[in-house]
Formats: structure tokens, C-alpha cells, sequence
């Protein structure tokens, strides 16, 4: 595809997708990088393996430089920030465009190098320099693709609604445990699992996603919170991480950022937060209120 006809096909893409760019949710850094990067990488390796020195023998009246292309690339790019739908299909086409090049260039340095007597266009050409330009622009566009892609489905839910529920939990079981040391000089937590108001009628329930353990003899309890979305694939799930959260009966709240849903926060991990007095003490006041807690 010509440089004025892949700035054309672009410009028609950005046409026909843009109506509906402002109903969708915009893109996440992930997919951006991944599109911004792919042509750049193309023009850089396509310069290493001089696949233009090829391009221009075969297109001997072909221009250097066209604004149009360079213009629907910007634009593109710019557009696709609105919605994540519009940025996965240039990056689609961005892909296109950069794979169909690598796959250029491989080809001609296999010719360049078995044929006896090369083509007019091969004369100059390395197989040197194409075979490994054109196998690493491959490579990446592939990986970038897969990123994009793996992303383009990745939105961490809001942690707002969780938190707030994961606080109320520590406080009431705080709340309980220096009522039952009050009244009988040793803290004992209460046993609640539910997390759905299906399950119980108590208004105090674990977090989404959230799991408790208890000491055999109530004297304790560790509440965990692990990210509730799921990753996207290996390896793209380390180029994004999300918090996991870890309380006990000190009212500590401690965090680390993770990278899967199998990591939890240790038990050394930093303090974030704690619950306050204020917190506790109201619950305090509310626990003969509380209908169907334990």
C-alpha cells in the first residue's frame, strides 16, 4: 500500500468510526503506547534493513515524504484517544501496516541472499540488514498488537464501593472484639462470610472478591482483598498492576500493587490506612442495632 493510499484509507476509518466516539469509554495507556509506537518502529527498522533503498527502485518516481500519510497518522492517533473501540482498530491497521512490511523485508532478504543473480531492485540489498530488521519488526508489531488487544478489554473496577465495605468490616469486628474484652477481659471476633445480602440479613458482609481467616478459637481474624478484575494475559499483566489490600484486628489496613489475582498482601506489607476511632466508636454505638449480625 502507497503512502497517499494508506493516508487515505486511515482518513476514511477515523470518517466512519468518529460519529460514535463520545458513547464510548476512551482508551487506556496500554492500547495508546502500543499504537503510537508501531509505525515509528516500522519507519526506524525499515531504515536499518533499508528496506526504502528497495521501495525506491521499485518505485523509482515514488516521493520520500508525503504530508498526508504523516497527517492521518497524527490525526488518527489523536481521534482514537476518544474511544477505545476507534483506537483498537487503527492499532489493528497500524499492525497491518507494519507486519505487511516485516514480512516485505524478510522476503527480500531470503531472495537477496539464495539468488544467484539478483533482481534490478535486490542489487543493493544486505540480508544481513533486512533479515534481522525485518524479523524484529515482526516480533514487536506482534507483541504490540497482542497488547493492545489484551487491553482493549481491561477495566479495573472503581475500588470506591469496596474500600468502604472493607472498612466497615475491620471496624465492626474491632467494635466487637474490645466489647466481648470489655465484658469478659479477652477479644474474641464474630464469624461472618457472607458477601451478597442474599446470603445474610446483617448489613456488615465481606467485600466483593474480599476472603477472611479466622483463629480456631476467635481470638483473631485477617480479612484479604484481592483485585476483583481479571489481568490480561502473560506477560501483558506486569505492564499493569492493581492493589491488594490485608486487615486484622489492629485496624491496620496494609497494600501492595500486584500483578495477578494470586498475590496477596503479606503480612509485612505497608500500611496504608487505618481505621479510625471514630469509625470504631460508631460502631460501637450500633452494635445492639445491628439485626442479624452474629
Amino acid at each position: 500500500m502507497s503512502a497517499t493510499r494508506m493516508g487515505c484509507f486511515v482518513l476514511s476509518v477515523i470518517l466512519l468510526t468518529a460519529g460514535p466516539a463520545a458513547a464510548n469509554q476512551p482508551p487506556g495507556p496500554q492500547i495508546l503506547a502500543a499504537e503510537i509506537l508501531m509505525l515509528p518502529l516500522m519507519v526506524l527498522l525499515s531504515l536499518a534493513g533499508g528496506a526504502y533503498v528497495i521501495l525506491h527502485a521499485l518505485q523509482p518516481k515514488r516521493k520520500a515524504r508525503s504530508v498526508l500519510p504523516a497527517a492521518a497518522t497524527v490525526l488518527a492517533i489523536l481521534v482514537s484517544a476518544t474511544s477505545g473501540g476507534i483506537a483498537v482498530v487503527i492499532a489493528a491497521i497500524f499492525a497491518a501496516l507494519a507486519l505487511q512490511r516485516g514480512v516485505q523485508m524478510v522476503w527480500w532478504g531470503f531472495r537477496a541472499r539464495s539468488a544467484d543473480t539478483k533482481p534490478p531492485h535486490l542489487v543493493q540489498a544486505s540480508p544481513r540488514r533486512l533479515l534481522p530488521a525485518g524479523a524484529v519488526l515482526i516480533v514487536t508489531t506482534t507483541f504490540l498488537t497482542g497488547m493492545a488487544l489484551c487491553f482493549a478489554a481491561y477495566w479495573p473496577m472503581g475500588e470506591g464501593d469496596r474500600q468502604k465495605v472493607f472498612r466497615e468490616f475491620v471496624a465492626y469486628q474491632v467494635a466487637v472484639g474490645r466489647q466481648e474484652q470489655a465484658k469478659t477481659g479477652r477479644v474474641r471476633y464474630r464469624r461472618i462470610d457472607a458477601q451478597t445480602p442474599s446470603q445474610t440479613s446483617c448489613p456488615i458482609r465481606l467485600p466483593a472478591a474480599a476472603r477472611v481467616e479466622y483463629a480456631p478459637d476467635a481470638t483473631g481474624f485477617t480479612l484479604l482483598l484481592p483485585p476483583k478484575t481479571r489481568f490480561p494475559l502473560f506477560p501483558y499483566n506486569y505492564l499493569t498492576s492493581q492493589p491488594s489490600y490485608r486487615a486484622d484486628g489492629t485496624g491496620q489496613i496494609r497494600m501492595i500493587e500486584v500483578h495477578d489475582l494470586d498475590t496477596i498482601c503479606p503480612s509485612d506489607g505497608p500500611v496504608v490506612a487505618r481505621v479510625s476511632d471514630a469509625e470504631i466508636e460508631r460502631m460501637q454505638q450500633l452494635l445492639g442495632g445491628l439485626d442479624g449480625c452474629p
